[in-house]
């Protein structure tokens, strides 16, 4: 990919000087999405959604001990308890049942904790992807209204990510850019705006 993505960019240093200077444009999407207003508040989102699992589970494994509790509770009395009492047998009944309740719970918890993570991470990704595709659809209207030919990511936290690992008279955008996502806050929208 980006070998091609190279050749391509080749291919149009080559042919700008007969269609006229290209104006090129690079933004750091990665530092763009962290400073963005959305990803602090996706943060809050997915701190309240972790701690509200978290506490869903907790609720449960308190459930199980106070189910173990019981069953020492009653394996006690029955310690204490002749073999021979007719209240043995019913409370030998009342243990092995409260030690099947105990494993059907610890399973459907295991279960459970699987199927809560599961949702939380399929929440997560769905923020994030969105607040990806927020940040690079405006990139692409700031880009077109600034009257950019091309606008490439460069990284400059990973640069082994980045589609770009030189640009020689490319401006940076990615201050402006967040600058003006931000302003969206307050306005309410997400469209580029004179800057």
């Amino acid at each position: 990919m980006k070998t091609s993505l190279c050749t391509f960019l080749l291919s149009l240093a080559l042919l700008a000087p007969a269609f006229g200077q290209l104006k090129i444009a690079v933004v750091d999407i990665d530092k763009a999405i962290e400073e963005y207003y959305k990803t602090a508040e996706a943060r809050i989102k997915i701190d309240s959604w972790t701690q509200q699992v978290q506490e869903t589970i907790k609720n449960e494994q308190d459930r199980g001990m106070a189910m173990l509790d019981e069953i020492q509770k009653l394996q006690q009395k029955a310690r204490s308890t002749p073999p021979d009492d007719p209240q043995a047998d019913v409370m030998k009944q009342e243990f092995d049942q409260k030690v099947r309740a105990v494993k059907s719970h610890s399973e459907g918890l295991e279960a459970k904790k699987k199927d809560l993570a599961a949702k939380l991470q399929k929440q997560v990704s769905r923020l994030n992807e969105n607040i990806l595709l927020e940040v690079c659809q405006y990139v692409k209207d700031y880009g077109k209204e600034k009257g950019f030919d091309l606008v490439l990511n460069q990284s400059k936290t990973n640069p082994g990510a980045s589609d770009v690992l030189y640009a020689q008279n490319a401006t940076d955008i990615t201050a402006p850019v967040v600058q003006a996502l931000n302003a969206t806050k307050s306005e309410g929208k997400t469209t580029p705006t004179s800057n």
